[in-house]
């Protein structure tokens, strides 16, 4: 049993590149393929610094030369302090 030439090895490997990859396999084994880190946590829904409301529920006005965002017509944080049982503070009149 002869062994052949490592020009002739690399040749009939296609390359180097796979000579070496699969020379390097047999010591290291085969490539780990999966998640290497948990399930990120889902997104946390953005809320309005002004009314608290979801962001999702503005209305965002680009028309014009600049760019407004509308609040939703019922705050979330009156909504949020009626349910909890205490009352929303009183709207003044206009």
């Amino acid at each position: 049993m002869t062994r052949r030439d490592l020009r002739s090895e690399v040749r009939d490997a296609g390359g180097f590149y796979h000579w070496w990859n699969r020379w390097l396999v047999r010591f290291a084994g085969p490539p780990q393929v999966g998640p290497y880190e948990t399930t990120p946590p889902p997104p946390v829904a953005q809320v309005c610094p002004v009314c608290g409301a979801p962001l999702a529920a503005h209305e965002i006005d680009r028309t014009g030369a600049r760019t407004f965002m509308r609040c939703p017509a019922a705050p979330a944080r009156a909504v949020a302090s009626t349910e909890q049982g205490t009352a929303a503070p009183p709207e003044e009149p206009a």
